[in-house]
Protein backbone atom coordinates (compact mmCIF):
# COMPACT_ATOMS: atom_id res chain seq x y z
CA UNK A 1 0.00 0.00 0.00
CA UNK A 2 1.39 3.46 -1.09
CA UNK A 3 -0.38 7.03 0.22
CA UNK A 4 0.56 9.90 -1.65
CA UNK A 5 0.64 13.18 -0.43
CA UNK A 6 1.10 16.84 -1.16
CA UNK A 7 3.38 18.06 1.49
CA UNK A 8 6.30 20.83 1.59
CA UNK A 9 6.98 20.63 -2.18
CA UNK A 10 7.31 16.82 -2.55
CA UNK A 11 5.69 14.01 -2.36
CA UNK A 12 5.48 11.74 0.59
CA UNK A 13 3.95 8.21 1.24
CA UNK A 14 3.07 5.06 4.28
CA UNK A 15 5.55 2.75 4.91
CA UNK A 16 4.18 -0.30 6.89
CA UNK A 17 6.71 -3.50 7.99
CA UNK A 18 5.26 -6.49 10.23
CA UNK A 19 5.05 -6.03 13.61
CA UNK A 20 8.02 -7.71 15.55
CA UNK A 21 7.84 -6.92 18.73
CA UNK A 22 5.07 -6.32 21.89
CA UNK A 23 6.92 -3.14 22.54
CA UNK A 24 3.72 -0.26 22.72
CA UNK A 25 3.85 2.18 20.30
CA UNK A 26 5.59 5.75 21.98
CA UNK A 27 4.34 8.19 20.27
CA UNK A 28 1.17 10.18 19.60
CA UNK A 29 1.16 12.97 17.05
CA UNK A 30 0.83 16.41 17.90
CA UNK A 31 1.12 19.32 15.15
CA UNK A 32 2.86 22.70 15.32
CA UNK A 33 1.53 25.63 13.56
CA UNK A 34 2.72 28.01 10.85
CA UNK A 35 5.70 29.96 11.07
CA UNK A 36 4.05 33.88 12.31
CA UNK A 37 3.75 36.35 9.74
CA UNK A 38 3.39 40.39 9.60
CA UNK A 39 0.60 41.77 11.40
CA UNK A 40 -2.69 43.14 10.11
CA UNK A 41 -2.61 46.39 8.78
CA UNK A 42 1.03 46.76 9.17
CA UNK A 43 2.86 49.64 6.87
CA UNK A 44 3.90 47.78 3.46
CA UNK A 45 7.37 46.77 3.37
CA UNK A 46 7.48 46.46 7.26
CA UNK A 47 7.28 43.34 9.44
CA UNK A 48 5.54 42.84 13.17
CA UNK A 49 7.36 43.50 16.00
CA UNK A 50 9.00 40.10 16.87
CA UNK A 51 8.04 38.70 20.41
CA UNK A 52 11.41 37.69 21.87
CA UNK A 53 11.45 35.28 25.73
CA UNK A 54 8.70 33.01 26.60
CA UNK A 55 5.00 34.49 27.34
CA UNK A 56 2.69 33.93 30.12
CA UNK A 57 -0.55 32.07 28.52
CA UNK A 58 -3.78 33.17 30.19
CA UNK A 59 -5.54 29.98 31.13
CA UNK A 60 -3.74 26.91 33.21
CA UNK A 61 -2.97 23.60 31.46
CA UNK A 62 -5.60 20.88 30.73
CA UNK A 63 -4.27 18.79 27.82
CA UNK A 64 -1.08 17.85 26.60
CA UNK A 65 -1.41 20.28 23.54
CA UNK A 66 -1.49 22.98 26.12
CA UNK A 67 2.10 21.44 27.32
CA UNK A 68 3.24 21.42 24.13
CA UNK A 69 3.07 25.12 23.59
CA UNK A 70 5.71 25.34 26.33
CA UNK A 71 8.01 24.58 23.15
CA UNK A 72 6.61 27.78 21.46
CA UNK A 73 7.95 29.77 24.04
CA UNK A 74 4.87 29.51 26.16
CA UNK A 75 4.07 28.72 29.98
CA UNK A 76 1.84 28.60 32.54
CA UNK A 77 2.09 30.70 35.89
CA UNK A 78 -0.99 28.84 37.04
CA UNK A 79 0.89 25.29 37.02
CA UNK A 80 3.27 24.25 40.04
CA UNK A 81 6.59 25.28 39.86
CA UNK A 82 9.55 23.04 40.52
CA UNK A 83 9.88 21.69 43.81
CA UNK A 84 13.44 21.64 45.69
CA UNK A 85 13.33 17.91 46.22
CA UNK A 86 10.61 15.27 45.25
CA UNK A 87 9.33 14.17 42.40
CA UNK A 88 9.07 16.31 39.78
CA UNK A 89 6.40 15.10 36.48
CA UNK A 90 7.38 15.60 33.61
CA UNK A 91 6.37 15.47 29.21
CA UNK A 92 8.62 14.99 26.33
CA UNK A 93 7.64 16.43 23.00
CA UNK A 94 9.90 15.28 20.56
CA UNK A 95 10.89 15.72 16.66
CA UNK A 96 11.57 12.86 14.20
CA UNK A 97 11.65 14.42 10.61
CA UNK A 98 13.31 17.33 8.67
CA UNK A 99 10.63 17.39 6.71
CA UNK A 100 7.73 17.79 8.83
CA UNK A 101 7.20 20.51 11.47
CA UNK A 102 5.46 18.20 14.21
CA UNK A 103 6.07 16.90 17.88
CA UNK A 104 5.12 13.90 19.08
CA UNK A 105 4.08 13.10 22.63
CA UNK A 106 6.87 10.76 23.88
CA UNK A 107 6.31 7.95 26.44
CA UNK A 108 9.30 6.60 28.23
CA UNK A 109 8.78 2.65 28.88
CA UNK A 110 12.48 2.13 29.86
CA UNK A 111 12.30 3.12 33.33
CA UNK A 112 14.00 1.07 36.22
CA UNK A 113 11.09 0.18 38.28
CA UNK A 114 8.44 1.80 36.61
CA UNK A 115 5.58 0.20 37.78
CA UNK A 116 6.05 1.82 41.03
CA UNK A 117 3.58 4.82 42.00
CA UNK A 118 6.27 7.25 42.24
CA UNK A 119 8.26 6.85 39.00
CA UNK A 120 4.67 6.95 37.41
CA UNK A 121 3.58 10.35 38.43
CA UNK A 122 7.05 11.39 37.48
CA UNK A 123 7.65 9.63 34.22
CA UNK A 124 4.10 9.40 32.84
CA UNK A 125 1.82 11.63 34.86
CA UNK A 126 -1.35 11.22 34.74
CA UNK A 127 -2.96 15.08 34.97
CA UNK A 128 -1.37 17.33 32.58
CA UNK A 129 -2.24 20.49 34.82
CA UNK A 130 -0.14 18.92 37.02
CA UNK A 131 3.16 18.88 35.45
CA UNK A 132 5.92 21.03 36.17
CA UNK A 133 8.81 19.79 33.50
CA UNK A 134 8.00 19.80 29.49
CA UNK A 135 11.41 18.18 27.20
CA UNK A 136 11.11 19.71 23.92
CA UNK A 137 13.47 17.70 21.91
CA UNK A 138 14.40 19.11 17.79
CA UNK A 139 16.53 17.52 15.64
CA UNK A 140 18.94 19.46 14.43
CA UNK A 141 21.50 17.26 12.36
CA UNK A 142 21.82 13.54 10.33
CA UNK A 143 24.43 11.74 9.41
CA UNK A 144 25.61 8.55 8.07
CA UNK A 145 23.74 5.61 6.78
CA UNK A 146 22.90 2.95 9.14
CA UNK A 147 21.06 0.56 7.88
CA UNK A 148 18.26 -0.29 5.90
CA UNK A 149 14.59 -0.55 7.20
CA UNK A 150 12.60 -2.96 5.41
CA UNK A 151 8.81 -2.60 5.13
CA UNK A 152 5.96 -5.26 3.67
CA UNK A 153 3.62 -3.17 2.85
CA UNK A 154 4.70 -1.75 -0.01
CA UNK A 155 6.66 -5.05 -0.50
CA UNK A 156 9.57 -5.06 -0.82
CA UNK A 157 10.57 -1.25 0.21
CA UNK A 158 13.28 -0.28 1.66
CA UNK A 159 14.45 3.04 3.38
CA UNK A 160 17.68 4.19 4.80
CA UNK A 161 18.21 5.03 8.40
CA UNK A 162 20.56 7.65 9.25
CA UNK A 163 22.38 8.99 12.01
CA UNK A 164 20.71 11.80 14.07
CA UNK A 165 21.34 14.17 16.40
CA UNK A 166 18.93 15.66 18.81
CA UNK A 167 18.74 19.37 20.67
CA UNK A 168 16.55 18.55 23.82
CA UNK A 169 15.64 21.73 25.82
CA UNK A 170 13.88 20.95 29.12
CA UNK A 171 11.65 23.90 30.50
CA UNK A 172 9.79 24.37 34.03
CA UNK A 173 6.38 25.18 32.72
CA UNK A 174 5.08 27.32 35.17
CA UNK A 175 8.04 30.15 34.37
CA UNK A 176 9.39 29.30 30.85
CA UNK A 177 12.83 28.90 32.82
CA UNK A 178 15.18 27.00 30.75
CA UNK A 179 16.53 24.07 33.12
CA UNK A 180 19.06 22.40 30.64
CA UNK A 181 20.02 22.05 27.08
CA UNK A 182 21.88 19.38 25.48
CA UNK A 183 22.53 17.77 21.86
CA UNK A 184 22.16 14.12 22.05
CA UNK A 185 22.84 11.32 19.30
CA UNK A 186 19.90 9.03 18.99
CA UNK A 187 20.56 5.47 20.01
CA UNK A 188 17.79 3.68 19.26
CA UNK A 189 18.34 2.53 15.59
CA UNK A 190 14.83 -0.04 15.51
CA UNK A 191 13.12 0.66 12.35
CA UNK A 192 9.45 1.79 12.82
CA UNK A 193 6.29 -0.14 12.55
CA UNK A 194 5.43 2.64 10.07
CA UNK A 195 6.69 5.77 8.65
CA UNK A 196 5.30 8.94 6.41
CA UNK A 197 8.11 10.01 4.25
CA UNK A 198 9.50 13.67 2.97
CA UNK A 199 11.80 14.76 0.31
CA UNK A 200 14.72 13.12 1.35
CA UNK A 201 13.21 9.39 2.21
CA UNK A 202 15.33 8.85 5.43
CA UNK A 203 14.13 7.96 8.44
CA UNK A 204 16.57 8.65 11.52
CA UNK A 205 17.94 7.22 14.89
CA UNK A 206 15.62 8.29 17.86
CA UNK A 207 16.46 8.96 21.32
CA UNK A 208 16.25 5.83 23.00
CA UNK A 209 14.35 5.49 26.68
CA UNK A 210 17.21 5.17 28.47
CA UNK A 211 18.49 8.12 26.89
CA UNK A 212 16.07 10.05 28.26
CA UNK A 213 16.03 8.71 31.71
CA UNK A 214 19.91 9.38 32.19
CA UNK A 215 19.67 13.04 31.17
CA UNK A 216 16.52 13.79 32.96
CA UNK A 217 16.61 11.61 36.04
CA UNK A 218 18.34 14.60 38.51
CA UNK A 219 16.06 16.75 37.50
CA UNK A 220 12.76 14.67 37.68
CA UNK A 221 13.69 12.83 40.84
CA UNK A 222 15.18 15.11 43.40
Amino acid sequence: MVVVLGCLGGAGFVGIRAMRSSTPPVAKGLSFPGAPSAAPGAAPGTEAETVTGPRASTYPVRTADDLKRICEQWYYPKSPKVKSSGTQPVSIFGEESKDFDTKHEVTLFDIPDWYTAPKQKAWDPSSPGKVRLVACVDLVQTGKKIKNCKFDDPKGLRIPMREAKYRLALYEVATGRKVLEKTLTGEDEECPFMVLLGADRNVYSQVGDRQFYETLKKHVEK
